[in-house]
């Protein structure tokens, strides 16, 4: 049921996409500062690649799944830009 002040329920999926895709961004760059940062302390470098660790071996793996089995059966086929789109993200 819709209500006043909210989003439909196709929107609120792709915010919460793209909030996923934004944490994606957010632990890549955390992991290639561990790597950039002469200045940074061990305890912040075990800190840190522990986020990224935990991140990439838990949380992306789930994000991937929702995607193959959520959405990908439901953009195959749509049109050749979406399948070109498709076939280079498999890549």
């Amino acid at each position: 049921m819709l209500q006043i002040g909210r989003t439909q329920a196709s929107e609120d999926l792709v915010d919460l996409l793209l909030a996923c895709h934004g944490r994606i961004r957010s632990f890549v760059a955390l992991a290639i500062a561990i790597g950039e940062r002469a200045d940074a302390t061990d305890d912040e470098v075990a800190q840190a690649s522990a986020s990224v660790h935990r991140y990439f071996s838990i949380a992306l793996p789930l994000h991937v799944e929702d995607e193959e089995l959520g959405i990908l059966s439901r953009l195959h086929g749509r049109c050749s830009e979406v399948e070109a789109a498709l076939e280079r993200m498999c890549e």
